[in-house]
């Protein structure tokens, strides 16, 4: 990444998730910093945004080398686990995560709203980008911690947005509710297209 491209990344990142420049960063501050409180996630985050803000914490220490942003990309991951695997009020895990497996009941999308088709609720799609997240963590700071989680998580959620496994064409449920107990959205995605050949 070339010096202007990465000023611009470094930019970004600064706007999205700090109160200060990215400069007044050190290995020491980064671990007890605080994400930014995202406008458009409940308590302050969205599952989506913040999946790619680790990815990009990532990327910028595979670039400058500074230990500092891969703290951030830990801290980031702290922020969302103690947020969106909890109930909206904060006051109990997704059942049936506990402390020690604490993405057994998934992670909240981070909607705005509590109810209705665009509330809150998990995207698998969502859930996806944060097992990515999660894995690249591992590798980056050799902590297998963190593919463990990715793995319970998968293990977690696959069963509950699948629909007619054992049928012809098996189907997914793009939406489904907080607690995983029912899909939010009828609508489904055929698994036809991913179907091995004979």
């Amino acid at each position: 990444m070339n010096s202007p491209t990465l000023s611009k990344f470094k930019k970004a990142m600064e706007r999205i998730y700090f109160k200060s420049s990215l400069a007044e960063l050190t290995e020491d501050s980064a671990r007890s910093w605080s994400p930014a409180q995202l406008s458009e996630g409940h308590r302050g985050r969205y599952l989506w945004t913040d999946g790619f803000g680790v990815i990009n914490f990532l990327t910028l220490f595979q670039e400058t080398k500074e230990k500092k942003f891969l703290t951030c990309a830990h801290r980031l991951i702290e922020a969302v686990h103690s947020t969106l695997g909890f109930s909206r009020d904060g006051t109990a895990r997704l059942h049936p995560a506990t402390a020690e497996k604490p993405l057994l009941g998934g992670l909240r999308i981070g909607k705005l709203d509590e109810g209705g088709e665009d509330g809150d609720g998990q995207y698998f799609h969502y859930l996806t980008i944060w097992m990515f997240a999660l894995l690249q963590t591992g590798l980056a700071s050799q902590n297998d911690s963190y593919i463990s989680e990715a793995n319970s998580l998968a293990k977690a959620i696959h069963s509950k947005f699948m629909t007619g496994r054992k049928l012809e064409r098996p189907r997914m449920y793009w939406k489904m509710s907080m607690d995983l107990s029912h899909p939010l959205v009828q609508s489904e995605v055929s698994l036809s297209l991913f179907k091995q050949p004979n």
